[in-house]
């Protein structure tokens, strides 16, 4: 018997999408329960997945009074389990869904940690410490996406923690020749939302730096995502006259992320807050890219030695090593193979797949119980 696997999570979540199709192909029935409401019924193909709830939450809130907001999903939350009948429910993330799951614990139950449920919230307050805590005693098993989140979960737990990497699917992320790219043209990029936390500001004063020291080469930047202050770099952008190197692509199709990838020449994410993974990084080295990353320590984790690593907010950094990888094509090439050789033994999303089957499969003789387990408002 397949397990039954009731998801609390964010429905409209590319990686939530990913791993419920793949589960779904595996023919595992799953059951979703969102506070959010997705953007497109990508699930719809698929006769073994089932959207129980999707809540009046829109985006992500860390705030307690959020937390009391999320109390009244509970009644919904026990009548799907009891409608389900799930042989496990697994949230994704450690708060908001996490207190859900835990306070209607009546099936064995899973958290996976993503990131600023983690490094961030706890951090709030005591009263946020506390919630996270008690969340995380009431898992029966517990999820990082890297090592060096697993060391920051030890802080509020001392249960045994399994390390899970989202992944990347390297048989649509590899590197192919796209015929509308121009070989005289350098193409750096990076694929984030445009928000201060992803360092874009620092992307630009890194370029101008290396216009002033490379003026003869002809760059493209690409910022590919949209976000709530692309107006105001663009501004910046402006100032400095560097209009016609930068170009904005606003938000993308999932679709096209493998063509930009294989566009760029080298990959940044410069992200400026601790990031406990990065998704768009071993996509990129999957596709043979050379990649930079600031020192946030699941970026330091996932790109291992086949990356530069560089400061946070340092601009001088950066662009000295955009430079050197400008002037060495023969470094892009051998740290972008290693890049992708790294990604097929690590992350590669078969296995990863695989090991979230293991652990699924593990509850599949455990008895289920779907009354909720008393906790009443």
């Amino acid at each position: 018997m397949e397990p039954r696997i009731l998801l609390l999570a964010d429905i409209s979540s590319a990686h939530i999408e990913k791993w419920v199709v793949a589960l779904a192909q595996k023919g595992y029935q799953i059951g979703i329960f969102s506070l959010t409401k997705s953007h497109t019924a990508w699930y719809s193909a698929y006769k073994n997945i089932e959207v129980l709830y999707e809540g009046p939450i829109s985006g992500q809130s860390y705030s307690i009074l959020t937390k009391v907001r999320y109390l009244f999903a509970l009644p919904k939350l026990w009548s799907c389990i009891k409608s389900f009948s799930p042989t496990v429910m697994h949230a994704h993330y450690a708060t908001s869904y996490g207190l859900l799951g835990a306070l209607s614990k009546s099936v064995p139950f899973i958290i996976s940690a993503w990131g600023s449920d983690i490094y961030e919230f706890p951090k709030k307050s005591f009263l946020h410490r506390t919630l996270l805590k008690f969340n995380l005693r009431a898992a029966d098993k517990i999820l990082s996406t890297s090592y060096v989140m697993k060391g920051e979960l030890w802080k509020y737990s001392h249960k045994e923690i399994e390390v899970v990497p989202f992944g990347v699917e390297t048989d649509v992320f590899y590197p192919y020749i796209l015929e509308s790219r121009n070989e005289n043209i350098i193409h750096i990029g990076t694929i984030k939302a445009m928000e201060d936390i992803y360092g874009i500001k620092t992307i630009i004063e890194a370029i101008d730096l290396v216009k002033h020291v490379l003026p003869e080469t002809d760059l493209k930047v690409f910022f590919i995502g949209g976000g709530n202050k692309t107006k105001h770099y663009k501004k910046l952008v402006s100032s400095k006259k560097l209009e016609d190197t930068f170009i904005f692509t606003g938000r993308i199709p999932h679709s096209d992320i493998t063509d930009y990838h294989n566009l760029l020449d080298i990959l940044l994410n410069v992200s400026t807050v601790d990031e406990s993974f990065g998704v768009s990084v071993i996509e990129g080295m999957a596709c043979e890219k050379a990649v930079i990353v600031s020192d946030a320590p699941g970026l330091k984790e996932v790109i291992g030695n086949c990356g530069i690593v560089v400061e946070k907010k340092n601009e001088t950094q950066l662009a000295e090593a955009i430079v050197q990888l400008i002037q060495s094509p023969e470094l892009r090439t051998s740290l972008g193979k290693a890049a992708r050789k790294h990604v097929l033994k690590n992350y590669d999303f078969k296995n990863c797949l695989r090991q979230m089957e293991k652990i699924y499969n593990s509850f599949v003789d455990v008895s289920v119980n779907a009354e909720p387990a008393g906790y009443k408002l």
